[in-house]
């Protein structure tokens, strides 16, 4: 039977190679200063209902740009990555004072909050006959390494799950006094 420390040093395990592959990945796919991939932690912590585990990666926020394919002059639209730019910067969503002569035009014309937040604009010409391209660094890999990550949880709970009823037969039980 998995004990509860050897159900933690297993997600740990799996957690280092989510980050392993994830490292590789970018070094492989990208020619940039490796600051992304240097970036990356994981961690394997216990909820806080003491039974739960909680499992994170953290990096830069732009990992999630690279992923996607967005920044330095490119925006998703439709899921493909095109020269352009939001009309309000992520940075400046939630402060209406500095918002663009573009952005306060179209509240004037109509558009709510929500649209001029989300509104991006397309350059018509190409940027010098570049394309970017998204690069799956990480959603992929946790979605490659899930199903072993089910069986490694399957294996623990199960067996909690079995010690539990073994306890609830053995208080069921008859006892004769003698």
């Amino acid at each position: 039977m998995m004990t509860e420390a050897e159900y933690d040093a297993q997600l740990r395990q799996w957690t280092a190679q989510i980050h392993s592959k994830a490292r590789l990945a970018l070094v492989v796919g990208t020619h940039s200063s490796g600051r992304l991939a240097q970036s990356i932690q994981h961690y394997v912590d216990k909820m806080r209902d003491g039974s739960g585990r909680h499992i994170a990666f953290r990096f830069e926020p732009y990992g999630v740009f690279r992923q996607y394919g967005a920044g330095r002059g490119w925006v998703v639209i439709n899921g493909v990555p095109v020269p352009g730019y939001r009309v309000v910067s992520l940075k400046d969503r939630y402060q209406q004072r500095n918002w663009g002569a573009e952005a306060l035009d179209m509240l004037r014309n109509g558009y709510s909050h929500r649209d001029v937040k989300s509104a991006k604009k397309v350059l018509a010409k190409q940027l010098s006959g570049k394309k970017r391209e998204p690069l799956d660094w990480l959603d992929g890999r946790i979605q490659q390494g899930a199903q072993e990550l089910g069986n490694i949880a399957q294996a623990y709970w199960g067996d909690v799950a079995l010690r539990s009823l073994a306890e609830q037969i053995e208080g069921a039980k008859i006892v004769k006094n003698k």
